[in-house]
């Protein structure tokens, strides 16, 4: 589970149910990165466990399944970066 992993990696876990109910309201029920409106989001780590971030409301962002794994361990500027140059590929923008 997210919090297994971030207590195995000391990261900081106060996310509670209620901050991830919120978050996902603020979000309209999408997805941060594509939109896609879905009722499994999953709690995506803006900053990954790998890379220092932790299980917080802060750090934590709705994401569809196809994006968060996309993302992977990838920094959300990178990320946001790669997903912004397909897509002007794919509609020759």
């Amino acid at each position: 589970s997210q919090r297994w992993r971030s207590r195995r990696r000391n990261a900081e876990s106060t996310l509670t149910t209620e901050e991830w109910k919120k978050i996902v309201d603020d979000h309209f029920g999408r997805c941060h990165y594509c939109g896609v409106k879905s009722d499994e989001l999953h709690q995506e780590h803006v900053v990954p466990l790998s890379k220092g971030g932790g299980y917080t409301a802060e750090n934590i962002v709705p994401a569809c399944r196809q994006c968060n794994s996309s993302k992977g361990t990838k920094s959300y500027d990178r990320f946001t970066k790669e997903s912004k140059d397909r897509s002007q590929l794919e509609f020759g923008l």
